[in-house]
């Protein structure tokens, strides 16, 4: 992730980036980093929100662990997110 931030910024030395740690297993880590979020943002919005969360094998707790990671809190975490993506302008490429 830090490699990834360091090549977008080189390429982009106004881009605005940071690294959030969050549990996608778990609904109160999705909220506390909506929070982080948020106030990191300020007045800022969000451009772009890639969900990208997943159990492959099935647990030997069962389905529900991995339905919540692959599925419900990608759900949660846009619908939290959402306000922050309506109505931006579309993020543009010069390059």
């Amino acid at each position: 992730m830090i490699a990834t931030i360091s090549d977008i910024k080189s390429k982009n030395e106004n881009a605005q980036l940071k690294a959030f740690k969050v549990d996608l297993s778990s609904f109160r880590s999705i909220l506390q980093f909506e929070a982080s979020l948020q106030q990191w943002l300020s007045d800022s919005s969000i451009q772009l929100l890639i969900n990208n969360a997943r159990i492959l094998a099935t647990p030997i707790e069962g389905y529900d662990p991995m339905i919540a990671t692959n599925y419900l809190s990608a759900f949660c975490l846009s619908k939290l997110l959402l306000p922050l993506l309506i109505n931006k302008v579309a993020p543009r490429c010069n390059g």
